[in-house]
This record gives C-alpha cells, structure tokens and sequence, in this order.
C-alpha cells in the first residue's frame, strides 16, 4: 500500500532507511533527497538513487503532462541529493572544495524547540 502511494504520488514525502533505494520501490517524482551518513554510500548505492528519475515509475502520469524539451529536460532530471555528515570522509571533502559539489552549512538553529517524540514507523 505505501509503495504503491509512493509509485503514484500519492505519497509526497517519505523518510526511511537504504532500503528505499531497492529496485523494488519506484517514485513517481523524487526531487531531493536527503542522505545522513552518506560516507556509508557505496558507488552502487549512490548509482541507484540517482536512477531514481522523475518519471521513472511505469506508472507516472507526468509523461503524459510533457509538452516541449525543456519539461522533457527537467522531468529526466536526476534528483538533488543534500549529503549530511558529522564525520566526512576525504574524498566527500575533496569533492566539496575542488569538484562538483557544493556545501550547505546550517548556521542559525530553530528558535524554539519541537516535540520530536511521534515516531512512525512502516514496512516497505
């Protein structure tokens, strides 16, 4: 049932482990993705998310909704990945200050504190 949601759109927004990444779960529109730890992403992993495509699911409508090379463009785009870590490996680093990579740093922190205790957890 949450699979399907996520194939369809239904789903918007879905937090998880590695296993979302499996062949077996298909998104209909992945824009971003937000990975902890990514210095435990190997190449095949990072290969998988990034074949992740907006219109990747056999069952998508947006092909459909594409009308001239730009949407084609921008619906084949592979997703944002924003990679979080308190212990970057070097080539994370080296990527960061010399390469295609560009780093985010979080300054300022949320004024007031947020009840964090609800927690949901769903099998795939």
């Amino acid at each position: 049932m949450i699979r399907k949601g996520i194939q369809t759109g239904e789903v918007s927004m879905v937090i998880g482990t590695h296993s979302l990444i499996a062949d077996s779960v298909e998104f209909s529109a992945l824009r971003i993705a937000v990975v902890d730890e990514q210095h435990h992403f190997g190449v095949i992993q990072r290969g998988r998310l990034n074949s992740k495509l907006y219109c990747a699911s056999s069952n998508s409508n947006m092909e459909d909704a594409i009308t001239d090379d730009s949407s084609k463009s921008d619906a084949y785009m592979a997703p944002h990945v924003l990679a979080m870590s308190a212990t970057p490996i070097p080539r994370t680093l080296a990527l960061a200050l010399y390469g295609d990579m560009t780093m985010t740093q979080v300054l300022i922190f949320p004024v007031h504190d947020f009840d964090a205790r609800h927690l949901l957890t769903l099998s795939l």
